[in-house]
């Protein structure tokens, strides 16, 4: 079973920046595999205790309690974790232009990567507390965004991905060329991806607080052409058919259907 992470409430300070903060806790030494789960925003973590390795996209990364990491938008590959227990990692979900502003760097160039880094040193604070001072940090030197962009990728989370993207590049005053390399490389991904990935998460929420919708319903409210359109999408984004996700075993999935609510 994949572990579930809690969430932990985000300070106002940091709303601009943190979608949501999550933790999550290993009593006892084991194997987790993770599946693909993209959901159009990154992340950084901070593994605040115990020790293992990773494995994601053929490349293997150490573990050690202290470590921060910066996940781009990870769509292709599925995750492999040995984690000696007890283990803690904290994890902020950022608003699409974050990690643009946090690192000033092209967040597109980090699609399906991880980058480790060494975390913060250890304080009197709590473990909870070490993590918000992290974040706060990151928010309070961020570099500037680019309005457009923010303001196209709010527009399509407000619209579950929903919307014209032609209609978007028109209102930023750039050519479609300019729009989608300045959108994926503040956000990590084209518009029409990330477009596409707020719809899918759109109808994991639907069927999450509705098991009983048909998925033609599914589709139909979510914006889809038909039902294979979105089996197709989920195959794509999930691999896995509607039919065949598992909420009540995969945390990482009640997780993102969460944050999709």
């Amino acid at each position: 079973m994949i572990p579930a992470y809690q969430e932990l409430p985000v300070p106002e300070t940091l709303r601009a920046s943190v979608r949501r903060i999550m933790r999550v806790e290993i009593d006892v030494a084991q194997n987790i595999l993770i599946p693909a789960r993209p959901t159009g925003f990154t992340y950084i973590g901070w593994f605040s205790k115990g020790t293992g390795s990773a494995t994601a996209n053929d490349v293997r990364f150490k573990l050690q309690a202290g470590q921060i990491h910066f996940s781009g938008q990870l769509s292709t590959f599925d995750a492999q974790f040995t984690l000696h227990g007890p283990c803690v990692q904290y994890l902020a979900e950022l608003a699409p232009d974050a990690l643009y502003r946090f690192l000033q760097d092209d967040i597109g160039a980090l699609c399906n990567r991880l980058e480790m880094r060494q975390g913060p040193a250890q304080t009197a604070l709590s473990e909870d507390q070490t993590f918000i001072a992290l974040l706060t940090r990151f928010h309070q030197t961020a570099g500037e965004t680019v309005p457009e962009i923010a303001k196209a990728a709010a527009h399509i989370e407000a619209a579950y991905g929903n919307i014209s993207i032609a209609d978007l590049t028109a209102q930023s005053c750039m050519t479609e060329r300019q729009f989608r390399r300045s959108f994926t490389k503040v956000v990590g991904l084209s518009p029409k991806s990330f477009a596409n990935i707020r719809r899918v998460l759109h109808a994991l929420s639907l069927m999450s607080d509705d098991p009983n919708l048909g998925l033609a319903d599914v589709a139909n409210e979510a914006g889809f052409y038909d039902q294979a359109h979105l089996t197709r999408a989920f195959n794509q984004y999930l691999r896995a058919t509607p039919a065949k996700l598992a909420f009540d075993n995969d945390g990482v999935l009640r997780s993102i259907v969460a944050g999709a609510s």
